[in-house]
């Protein structure tokens, strides 16, 4: 007897029926409590970490309010004592006046102590409020801290706080030293002596106290002065801050209080959470259905959702059919933006109203339901204003929901039928233009091949005939390859600076040497500054504008000139023949364009020159022009900017 291997997915498939009967069994339901129990232990525990985090983030914002708030009172005190100081040392004010401001000022102000008048020898004149030690007060500023704050103020011209320090009295203090000046004479300082246990009960409240407790501490986090505290603290919840940024080694610590009550709360929570597993012994099997039906909903809401993300960016217009009403059902944005109609006008279209061809759609649509039709190469669709385009449509079947559907992909071939349109012109064009030189060329020279004895003379008109013909062949030639690689973006050899009078004397001296009898005259400002070009591009172009000029104004002389405009020059070149017409002058730089002259003859050219041009000028992010009127002559100019920064492709 044969056994067959079982498939992995068998194998899965017993797998997942193994783990569902151990499920089901009683095992099983103790398992899943187990597990129910460990899932809300972990969640219990997440809670009071959370819970955590938050008193953590409370004790922060806490610590920072009384921060600033003690910062706030000890920054008004040490202004109010500067102010004194001003006011005395400009106006002259009675000391007992400002004696009695000051104990004015101390009186409501419960964390200050004293504010004593020293002398610029540090000899205390006066106290306020007068206190019965104050004996001992003058004692205390021979202490070292004192001393070298009363140092650093008068040094430093400014407020100096000292560390803080037990005076003879015995109660915690700091002392802020405030120099008085007169100009540059130093006339003594208000000292402004703070009780630390007065500052820590200011900066908290009855709320605040009652869940943590506050201390001063130094660097090394012994306590300065008396810790206000009840309770045993949280040492995960404490935190400590520098109490003023001018005052050394005195920092703000605050921790939480311990809750009496956390294991216990901890405790019957937990046993609630025992006694609410029990629910898990009824719901686990309708869990599993539960996530069995949301996985499938998810992969399919994941989908559709990637259905739709690739139907709306799609650059062809898309649209879906139903098979049975031939209707639009469902459109995306580029079929909205090609047909012009909005999303909800199309959805009551049917196949027939897009196309030019009706009585073809209910065929096709046939085809495409039975697989034979996959595309169509050209269809004239309708756009909602009446436009009509070429179309390229590929199609397809298929059953969504038990419904048949097909859909279309719509591509506008409107350019690319525009481009095979302009290349076959330009094969035409070139086919004409080469046909009559190739003509002359084969003709002569076959009259020569097959004649013996000809004369010298007639011969050597043949073969100027021939080689003239073959100029203008290669003429012909070049200027297209020139014109193509312009257009591609590979005509620009080298960019150099360009002296446009040297240039101008070299084409004068060139058409010279064709046409002496003709005359150019050269209308250039002296000191022109060069400008960047391709050098040997500028020529070519300027050459074909006067060749142009020769050819169409055959009496009377042209003008090549430049001028700085702004930032860029214009070149030109200017005849006195008849004028270019009014209807020629908006396609007189199309390729293969030529006109006629006045009295209708037709003069010679490839109908390059013009276009060859305007592609130079492009290239140097320039422009080209005309000015032209009937009987006045004709002007043809090109502006190029003086720095090119980049080559138009």
């Amino acid at each position: 007897m044969a056994f067959r291997k079982k498939t992995t997915a068998e194998e899965r498939h017993d797998s997942a029926e193994k783990r569902e009967g151990f499920l089901c069994s009683r095992l099983g339901a103790v398992a899943l409590t187990a597990g129910f129990i460990l899932i809300l232990g972990s969640f219990l525990y997440l809670v009071n970490s959370r819970r955590l985090e938050e008193q953590k983030q409370d004790l922060t914002v806490t610590l920072t309010n009384i921060q600033l708030k003690l910062q706030n009172r000890l920054n008004a005190n040490r202004d109010f004592l500067r102010l004194l100081g001003e006011e005395m040392a400009s106006n002259g004010m009675e000391m007992e006046y400002i004696k009695r401001r000051a104990g004015s000022f101390v009186s409501r102000h419960s964390e200050l102590i004293a504010i004593r008048w020293a002398d610029r020898e540090m000899n205390i004149l006066w106290t306020a409020p007068p206190i019965v030690q104050g004996g001992l007060l003058e004692l205390q500023t021979q202490l070292p801290a004192p001393q070298r704050a009363a140092r650093l103020a008068r040094e430093l011209e400014q407020p100096y706080y000292t560390r803080h320090f037990v005076p003879l009295q015995g109660e915690s203090a700091i002392e802020i030293y405030v120099p008085v000046f007169d100009g540059d004479q130093f006339l003594g300082s208000f000292i402004g002596t703070y009780s630390t246990n007065e500052l820590l009960l200011y900066g908290g409240t009855s709320e605040i106290f009652e869940h943590y407790q506050l201390c001063f501490v130094d660097g090394e986090g012994v306590v300065v002065g008396q810790c206000i505290a009840w309770g045993e603290i949280d040492r995960r919840l404490q935190k400590v801050a520098l109490l003023h940024p001018e005052i050394e080694d005195v920092f703000l610590r605050i921790a939480r209080y311990r809750s009496p009550w956390g294991w216990g709360v901890k405790l019957l929570a937990s046993l609630s959470i025992v006694l609410a597993i029990g629910m898990g012994w009824g719901l686990w099997g309708l869990n599993r259905v539960i996530a069995r039906r949301r996985k499938v909903e998810d992969q399919l809401r994941d989908s559709e959702e990637k259905y739709r993300l690739l139907f709306s960016a799609e650059s062809d217009a898309i649209l879906v059919f139903d098979a049975e009403t031939n209707e639009v059902i469902e459109a995306n944005d580029a079929a909205v933006a090609l047909y012009g109609w909005s999303r909800d006008e199309l959805l009551h279209l049917a196949a027939r109203d897009l196309t030019t061809r009706p009585h073809l759609a209910e065929k096709r649509i046939e085809e495409v339901l039975e697989g034979q039709l996959e595309r169509i190469p050209l269809d004239y669709q309708k756009k909602k204003d009446g436009t009509v385009f070429p179309a390229e449509i590929s199609t397809g079947a298929f059953s969504w929901k038990g419904r048949p559907m097909f859909v279309g992909l719509v591509r506008d071939i409107t350019e690319r039928r525009k481009g095979e349109q302009l290349k076959d012109e330009m094969l035409s064009a070139v086919s004409h233009e080469m046909r009559t030189p190739l003509t002359a060329i084969l003709g002569f020279s076959e009259y020569l091949l097959g004649t013996e004895n000809m004369p010298e003379v007639e011969q050597n008109e043949y073969l100027d005939v021939i080689h003239r013909e073959s100029v203008r062949l290669e003429t012909l030639i070049n200027n297209l390859l020139n014109l193509q690689r312009l257009r591609s973006g590979f005509g620009i050899s080298e960019f150099v600076e360009v002296d446009l009078q040297d240039m101008f004397q070299e084409l004068v001296r060139l058409f010279y040497g064709w046409e002496p009898h003709r005359k150019i005259d050269i209308d250039c400002p002296p000191g022109l500054v060069p400008i960047i070009a391709d050098r040997e591009l500028l020529f070519q172009a300027l050459e074909n504008l006067i060749a142009n000029a020769f050819k169409y104004a055959p009496e009377g002389p042209v003008t090549l000139g430049a001028r700085e405009e702004d930032d860029s020059v214009m070149i030109w070149v200017s005849d006195r023949g008849p004028g270019v017409p009014e209807s020629a002058k908006e396609q007189i730089f199309d390729r293969f364009f030529r006109i006629d002259t006045h009295d209708g003859r037709r003069v010679g050219g490839s109908g390059l020159g013009l276009p060859l041009v305007k592609e130079i000028a492009r290239a140097h992010t320039g422009e080209v022009g005309l000015r032209s009127e009937k009987g006045t002559g004709s002007t043809f100019y090109i502006r190029l900017p003086r720095q090119i920064s980049c080559p138009l492709p």
